[in-house]
């Protein structure tokens, strides 16, 4: 563990989790590791927390989840050692909805981990927030034309209507046209924080 602790702070120990892949700097200065630091441990600390220790994984995909800081993250919440996870927002947990799924409808919950994802407005202390799965999943959806390999952060918000759109994640074997769908576009765009 990067910090001597004990189960005895644990309720006053948050870990923050901070990530960053290569293709995330096309997205600007606020996905760097350091501004991620900072954000969380802000946040942190106004919600009480005294004891933060941070796990960083710098150049790597969330589309794997085997991460050294990552890893090591969890085998640190399974031995009891912190009471809250705060991340800047999910996809920094990870690109893989059922994984991701697995660790915020089983493993935080059976540990009595809170955890926060500080942009998306995520906190399990305030209670269950039952759009997070929603948005979850339409993160996992991309522009065709528009994916790379390493990088599946491009949300269909950069769409247009017309153009295919896919769920990675699901790997379903079709395209859906947004016009087909109009319901479809206007959820993505309530989620995305664009819709009136």
């Amino acid at each position: 563990m990067k910090q001597s602790n004990s189960k005895k702070n644990r309720d006053k120990t948050a870990f923050l989790y901070e990530r960053l892949s290569r293709d995330d700097n096309l997205e600007g200065e606020s996905y760097s590791i350091g501004n991620q630091k900072k954000l969380l441990t802000k946040v942190a600390k106004e919600k009480g927390y005294t004891n933060l220790i941070h796990f960083s994984d710098d150049g790597i995909s969330g589309v794997t989840m085997e991460r050294p800081g990552f890893t090591e993250m969890i085998q640190e919440l399974e031995k009891g050692y912190a009471s809250a996870v705060f991340v800047k927002d999910m996809s920094r947990l990870g690109r893989n909805y059922i994984e991701v799924g697995r660790l915020t409808e089983e493993f935080f919950p059976e540990r009595d981990i809170r955890l926060v994802a500080v942009s998306d407005n995520v906190d399990t202390a305030e209670g269950e927030n039952d759009l997070t799965p929603i948005r979850n999943l339409f993160k996992g959806i991309r522009c065709l034309r528009q994916v790379k390999p390493t990088s599946l952060k491009i949300g269909i918000s950069a769409c247009k209507p017309d153009e295919p759109i896919v769920n990675i994640n699901l790997l379903l074997p079709f395209a859906i046209d947004m016009n087909a769908f109009p319901d479809l576009y206007a959820v993505n765009q309530f989620i995305n924080g664009s819709a009136v």
